[in-house]
């Protein structure tokens, strides 16, 4: 017979597991690092974002739902840092009217990061991280969930951490297995 801790238990085991499915790490794939305009980005009905930039085919999957599914021009730079738990991939896009990007999107990017003046991501639960500001009182942040972030400088950001996790280790090299996460940060106006 099944006690109310062990159906507890069994209820928290399947939602992390449901929790841990879903947080498809994020991939943004494509020619080697770019920058340039892109029109007619679009994102499918698997939330994957596809566009080109100077013929040169790209895709961002998954395309987080809080973002845009369509967007017209706008100027796109993808870059790859090298780290030893693996590549960092950064992707920001601006519009033509503006000298600022207004999206940041971050594949296995390190914990212990700035991401906006006064705010840092550090690693939290096996289901989140945790997000250190001003006040260095860490506030949670779960798979699938975002915050609005106010910077040093008085923008808002809307920071949606869309997954986390530890790289595999690879026998034919040596590799650090850092807890790596991906993340967006988008412009908030109106700190909405």
């Amino acid at each position: 017979m099944l006690t109310r801790f062990t159906i507890h238990i069994i209820a928290l085991l399947s939602t992390f597991a449901m929790v841990q499915a879903s947080a498809e790490a994020l991939k943004i794939s494509g020619a080697s690092d770019q920058a340039g305009w892109a029109t007619a980005l679009r994102t499918d009905s698997n939330s994957v974002l596809r566009f080109s930039i100077d013929g040169h085919a790209w895709q961002v999957s998954p395309w987080p739902t809080t973002l845009p599914r369509r967007l017209e021009k706008q100027f796109v730079e993808i870059s790859t840092g090298m780290h030893p738990a693996g590549p960092i991939r950064r992707m920001t896009l601006r519009k033509p009217s503006s000298q600022q990007a207004w999206l940041e999107l971050v594949a296995a990017g390190p914990f212990d990061h700035p991401l906006v003046p006064g705010w840092t991501l550090r690693n939290g639960t096996t289901l989140g991280a945790d997000i250190v500001g001003p006040t260095s009182t860490p506030q949670e942040v779960k798979i699938g969930q975002s915050r609005i972030l106010k910077d040093s400088n008085g923008y808002c950001w809307r920071f949606g951490l869309i997954a986390t996790a530890i790289p595999a280790k690879r026998t034919e090299i040596a590799s650090e297995r850092e807890p790596r996460a991906d993340w967006y940060l988008a412009s908030a106006p109106h700190c909405r």
